[in-house]
């Protein structure tokens, strides 16, 4: 395997939209979820109107991560 090909393996990675999403959340409010909850469980469990602001949130996050690592995936 190449060299470039092993240094692009290093950046793939799956991203839960529900745990950043709840992550934000947690830093914009202080407000932990509680222990032994899942972040899809506490996502869920947020009003519609947030849920749909930390979605926005949240993709726009993975699509700029997606922006940065395909950049430093391309060879100059």
């Amino acid at each position: 395997m190449s060299a470039i090909k092993k240094a692009e393996l290093r950046y793939i990675s799956v991203i839960s939209e529900a745990e950043l999403s709840c992550r934000l959340y947690e830093a914009l409010t202080a407000v932990k979820r509680p222990e032994g909850v899942t972040a899809e469980q506490a996502f869920q469990s947020l009003p519609d109107d947030i849920r749909a602001m930390l979605r926005r949130a949240s993709v726009a996050a993975m699509d700029y991560w997606r922006e940065c690592i395909q950049q430093a995936n391309s060879v100059s």
